[in-house]
This record gives structure tokens, sequence and C-alpha cells, in this order.
């Protein structure tokens, strides 16, 4: 758990786990912290020694008790002070060798690429105008009080959130592969469709012996590539864009399904799925083939990859429930949507094929 920097936040003795945590965060001169020795009245109201003036007797503000100026056992500690000019000075540190520039009017930082980048400090940073620009997309979030946080509106780009003292402790190279992710442009290239419609007519085996091989042996080359796309899923999985909507309806079912395509990619394209790839070059994958596929697994994980989509709804229907019940995409089916959508992002070139 994050500590919450936040001024006249507290932190009790006993925990002692954050204790340490913060008077770490007070020696590298971001906060200043206020030791406290306290009683408790027996209305359940804290009396702090430093409450006392001169006096020995002390009334308690919530119940009137008269209290002694003695046998102070408990305390705790305060957030008095943050530094915040030393904790953009640290985040300048990391940030600008990598390209990242801080706009001192709106106090964030800024990166230049394809498409520009920010890195919002909610606490700090003037963002709302580059919200409403462009809806969070290309926004990146260093969070001082995520306990705050969580209260607002930012809560759905919780994925693209960072707690400050862990962002500071992150390589320089994994802040540039986040950067470079939320570049990604990902869109279907119209002309990745015509190009495999020709590869399918070209034999009825063609797809199965000669496409499949050669598409899982560019996703392994193209490992690089496909891990930035499934950490561009995963900061935007809260974007409909970035799921897979699949229409159901009828009587018993839902009218559609809803695909977090980061989490169905991840379980799915992993190498040690791909001894189990069950390839079906078909105008329609029924209900029938996936129990085929799942026989001839022996009850192990399958990825299923179809020249269609045209799949029956019930295969999604048991595709959804496995998941469900082993917490992760145990079946995974890759339909020409999603083929399309890889060739183009990955830009695998199918002419040589």
């Amino acid at each position: 758990m994050s500590i919450p920097l936040r001024l006249k936040y507290v932190l009790e003795e006993k925990d002692y786990l954050n204790v340490k945590e913060v008077k770490k965060i007070e020696e590298k001169e971001l906060i200043s912290i206020k030791e406290r020795n306290y009683k408790i009245c027996s209305c359940g109201t804290k009396i702090y020694e430093n409450s006392f003036s001169d006096e020995q007797l002390l009334l308690c503000s919530c119940c009137g008790k008269r209290i002694r100026k003695e046998n102070f056992k408990e305390k705790d500690f305060i957030i008095e002070k943050i530094n915040y000019k030393k904790i953009i000075k640290l985040l300048q540190n990391k940030l600008e060798p990598i390209g990242y520039k801080f706009l001192d009017d709106k106090r964030l930082f800024s990166y230049n690429g394809e498409k520009p980048i920010y890195i919002i400090i909610p606490e700090i940073s003037s963002y709302n105008f580059i919200l409403s620009e462009y809806g969070g997309q290309n926004c990146l979030f260093i969070m001082l009080d995520e306990e705050k946080t969580k209260q607002t509106l930012l809560q759905q780009w919780q994925n693209r959130q960072w707690w400050v003292m862990d962002f500071l402790e992150k390589n320089s190279t994994d802040i540039e592969d986040i950067s470079k992710s939320l570049q990604k442009n990902i869109a279907i290239k119209p002309d990745v469709e015509e190009k495999l419609d020709l590869l399918l007519k070209k034999s009825p085996s063609f797809f199965e012996q000669n496409f499949i091989p050669y598409f899982l042996e560019q996703l392994k080359l193209k490992n690089k590539d496909l891990q930035s796309y499934l950490l561009n899923l995963k900061l935007n999985s809260n974007d409909l864009t970035n799921s897979k909507v699949i229409v159901l309806g009828g009587a018993g079912y839902p009218d559609f399904l809803i695909l977090n395509l980061y989490k169905y990619l991840s379980d799915g394209l992993k190498p040690d799925k791909y001894g189990e790839v069950k390839r079906y070059n078909k105008t329609k994958f029924t209900i029938s083939d996936y129990g085929t596929a799942l026989a001839h697994s022996n009850e192990g994980d399958n990825l299923m990859i179809v020249s269609t989509d045209d799949i029956q709804k019930e295969v999604w229907v048991k595709i959804v429930e496995s998941m469900r019940i082993n917490n992760y995409f145990k079946n995974v089916l890759i339909d020409k949507d999603l083929i399309l959508l890889l060739l183009s992002l990955l830009k695998i070139e199918i002419n040589g094929v």
C-alpha cells in the first residue's frame, strides 16, 4: 500500500512498516514529519501532550472530562510539509534524459513523439484542458495521494497511475516503453484484409499448413512489438475501443459480451500455447468444432486460429464460462478480425507467404 503524501496525514507508531517508509521519504527531503505523543480519553478522543500549556490539567474537547498531563504512552506521526519543488526536481532527473520536458506554466511533463504524451501529477499539475482535449488517452499519472485520487474521475485511468515513490524507482527503459506504447495507432489497415482474403482463396489447406506456421513465427519474431501493444491495451483497458464486443442475443443470452483484449491476448499468445494450436479454414466455426478442439488437447490450454468471423455464439459463451472458472482464458479463439488486427499492428508482411 502506498503512503498518501498529504498534508496532515497521520500514521500510528504501531503501523511499523509505513512509519519506516515515511521516514525514508523524509530522509530524501520530500516531506517533513512530526512525532507526537498522546493518550486516549475514555470517550475515544486523542489528547496530545503538546496540547497542554503550563497547566497540569486540560478539559477534553469532546466530553469535557478533566485530563492530567501524564502517561502519554501512544505515539503517531503527522506529515507537516511536502517539498513539491524537490519532487519535481527528482522527476526531472528521471524524465528529461529520455526526452520529457517540464512545462512550468502547467506544471506537468510533455513528450513530443508521433503524438504528444503527458505525465500529470494531479496534486501539482494544471491538467483539465489536456484531459478534455485528448480524453486522457495519451496521459500518464504520477500520484502523491492515490487514496484521495480514487474518489475522483481519475480512477478510470488507474492502469496508468503510479505512486510517485514507485515511479522514481522505475527503470528509464520501462518508462520509455510505456510512452511508446501509448503512441501506437491501433487500427486495421484496409489493404491487409484484401491480402489475407487472397491467401485464403489459394487452397483449402493453405491457411492451415502455410499461413498459420508463418503467422506464429512472426509473432515470436515480433515479440517486443507484441508486448508493447499488450502494454498499450493494459494502460487503456477501460476503453471500450480496446475490447472485443461480441453480439449474442436470442433466448437465454445477453445481447453482447465484452472481452478485455489485454487479458484475452495476454493469456492466449504465449509460447507454451503455440504447441496446442488448432487451425480451421472454415466459413463457420461451430460449437461442435470447439468441442473437437478441446478434446484433442487432453484438457490443456488451447489456442484456436480460424479464418472466419462467423463464430457460433455458444463458442464465445463457453470461452467466457471457462475463464470465469479458471480465472484466466484457458481457451482462446483468434478469429479473422483478431488476425487482421495483429497483422496490422505488428506490420507482418504476408505477400511472400
